[in-house]
């Protein structure tokens, strides 16, 4: 005992050398897991962890149920993000030291510590672009804790993402199951709906969000573009006007707020927030246009023509950096339409829909440009294709596709 004592207070007193010397002199004279279990703390101090893993395997031979020894190899393996080896060491603990309390809570620690690591792991893989190695580790993590709540709602959300929306909503569904209070869910839900067109149900389930936080304006804003794909307007505009109190400097909710207002009417207002949007940002995607577009249903197309042609200025600059970006030539394509220069336009909009065919918005320039050039059938056309590019249900396409059948024949469906 005499070199075991020494080692200890030269251990404690930070003497690791004289520590090592005497924990090696007293297993010499009489090996025990003690004195193992001694060195391989004396090691780790040092950072020799793989001197320290032997000294503690050595400890745990001498005495099978002695658990400081497997306690301290599975610390060193969980540092070291070796789960596997930790998980090993602890089934071992478990058999060796029955009835020890501290092997359960141990082994909680183990595999909460791997659980951590895989949704940390499945966020990276995610955030890098490599789903498919985000929903291998999702998938394991849901095989070692089946009941929590937040891994199934990253898997809904990664299915969301690519616009797999039965396997994004069964994902929610059993988030919710397991805790009914996971609003997080209600809100992804709420955006699954949505994507599908289903905006009552998208309604219920933002409301079901809201009721737990209305503080967050992007909620509140998705809520309020439910109500708007619903035509109502009161609701919509009351939600918004909420976000944007939230978070004033957000053009993105002002834009919002401004086409709610002209699709609701409210031209005025419209006019006012849309000059609020180019006071704070005059290259705004599109505002311009939807200026324009406002001052023309105002009667004053003399401002209508300037603000297309501002429009049509700044997207010009941009697709120079940018030339086969589909929403700028759709963008520029409005500003060419509005600005009476249809056979531009329809140049425009057609190398926009060359680049991405399921361009919902190029296909309502198409058909507002068509009209324009007296060629109703194709104008019918392009909405038809407006609807069939989006897994959205739009009142204000349906409205519009009927509004032109009573100008012309109905074209099949291919």
């Amino acid at each position: 005992m005499f070199y075991y004592n020494r080692a200890v207070t030269s251990a404690e007193n930070g003497s690791y050398a004289s520590a090592i010397e005497y924990f090696r002199k007293s297993i010499a004279l009489e090996p025990s897991a003690a004195a193992h279990y001694g060195l391989g703390n004396v090691y780790l101090d040092v950072n020799m962890k793989r001197a320290a893993e032997f000294e503690f395997r050595l400890a745990t031979i001498i005495k099978p149920d002695f658990f400081p020894a497997f306690e301290a190899l599975a610390h060193l393996y969980l540092r070291e993000n070796s789960f596997l080896q930790a998980e090993e060491i602890m089934k071992e603990a478990v058999a060796s030291c029955p009835g020890n309390w501290k092997t359960g809570e141990l082994s909680d620690l183990v595999k909460f510590s791997r659980f951590t690591d895989l949704l940390k792991g499945a966020t990276d893989a995610f955030t890098s672009g490599d789903k498919t190695t985000a929903y291998r580790l999702l998938y394991e993590a849901v095989h070692l804790e089946p009941q929590h709540v937040f891994t199934h709602y990253l898997l809904a959300y990664l299915y969301f993402s690519e616009r797999n929306y039965p396997l994004a909503k069964a994902m929610a569904d059993k988030a919710l199951e397991i805790d009914v209070k996971f609003f997080p869910a209600r809100k992804l839900l709420g955006d699954i709906y949505f994507e599908e067109g289903r905006f009552e149900n998208a309604v219920a389930e933002y409301n079901a969000a809201l009721s737990s936080d209305r503080t967050d304006p992007v909620l509140l804003n998705s809520a309020a573009l439910a109500y708007m794909n619903l035509e109502r307007y009161d609701e919509a505009v009351r939600l918004l006007q909420e976000a944007a109190a939230l978070n004033p400097g957000d053009v993105n909710l002002l834009y919002s707020l401004a086409c709610l207002y002209r699709d609701s009417g409210h031209l005025r207002e419209a006019m006012s927030a849309y000059r609020a949007v180019i006071a704070k940002d005059t290259a705004f995607p599109n505002v311009h246009n939807d200026l324009a577009d406002v001052y023309k249903n105002l009667g004053r197309p003399d401002l209508a023509v300037a603000e297309y042609r501002e429009e049509m200025s700044i997207v010009f600059e941009k697709l120079a950096l940018n030339p086969q970006d589909p929403f700028l030539l759709a963008d520029m394509a409005a500003a060419c339409n509005g600005a009476g220069k249809y056979s531009v336009a329809l140049d425009y909009i057609n190398k926009s829909l060359a680049v991405k065919k399921d361009h919902p918005q190029a296909y309502l320039v198409l058909a507002d440009i068509q009209k324009n050039l007296d060629n109703l059938p194709a104008a019918q056309d392009a909405l038809r294709k407006a609807g069939q590019s989006s897994s959205r249900k739009y009142s204000f396409i349906e409205k519009r596709q009927e509004s032109n059948r009573g100008q012309t024949a109905p074209l099949p469906t291919p």
